[in-house]
């Protein structure tokens, strides 16, 4: 594999690898203090930002991972190509949105401290906004699913990588399009609870098995001829 073949598929598992570690940072770091209480929110700025930062460049880095895989996959499958594309782009609006939700907790915390702690209306506009930031992050979760599934479906018929990577890819996204959904609807708790499970076949797929297929063997020789 040459240089040519090697940049595409580097560059996708090193913006997977990268993405995943950036939620990681947003979810582990941010996240909690966010559900805390809100006075507390603005005493921890420094953590809050550092995430908000990091969900928007994982944002921006799942639209270069489908930038990535375009020249590739559609040269076997135009739709999906472009599907995947379009699915992750709205992954990367609503990611987006969430950041908001960081920032204005931070301004709610400061004003709520300020008020001396005592007005309801603090209290209800943080659930709002810690609830917008949660649906909007499944409904990204969702999407992700949707798309990938299709995008593992075209891995698998056209032997881009091995059979049972795509196959792990497909349950790893199917699992997580449930997730999402059942997180919407109140059945299982993906963030704080068991339902977190859930995310493991599709972390394993996304943070270790795809970045290092495709950083040290990349795409097929078919994928890559075109044929």
């Amino acid at each position: 594999m040459n240089l040519r073949d090697k940049f595409p598929a580097r560059l996708i598992a090193t913006l997977f690898v990268l993405t995943t570690l950036m939620g990681m940072v947003d979810a582990y770091v941010a996240a909690p203090i966010l559900q805390g209480p809100l006075a507390e929110i603005r005493d921890k700025e420094a953590a809050v930002l550092l995430g908000g930062m990091m969900r928007l460049f994982m944002a921006i880095g799942v639209v270069g991972i489908a930038l990535g895989f375009l020249p590739v996959i559609r040269r076997h499958n135009e739709t999906i190509a472009m599907s995947y594309l379009a699915f992750r782009t709205a992954e990367c609006v609503l990611l987006s949105l969430g950041v908001c939700s960081h920032l204005f907790l931070l301004g709610l915390s400061g004003n709520y401290s300020s008020a001396g702690e005592g007005d309801a209306v603090f209290l209800a506009l943080a659930e709002g906004a810690t609830g917008f930031s949660r649906t909007t992050y499944q409904m990204a979760m969702a999407i992700l699913g949707i798309g990938s599934m299709l995008l593992c479906w075209l891995l698998l018929r056209e032997k881009l990588v091995p059979a049972w990577i795509a196959v792990l890819g497909v349950v790893g996204y199917l699992l997580l399009l449930a997730s999402a959904i059942l997180d919407l609807i109140g059945v299982v708790d993906t963030l704080n609870g068991s339902g977190a499970l859930m995310y493991i076949p599709g972390g394993l797929f996304e943070f270790i098995v795809l970045p290092a297929w495709l950083w040290f063997r990349g795409f097929s020789t078919a994928a890559r001829a075109g044929v």
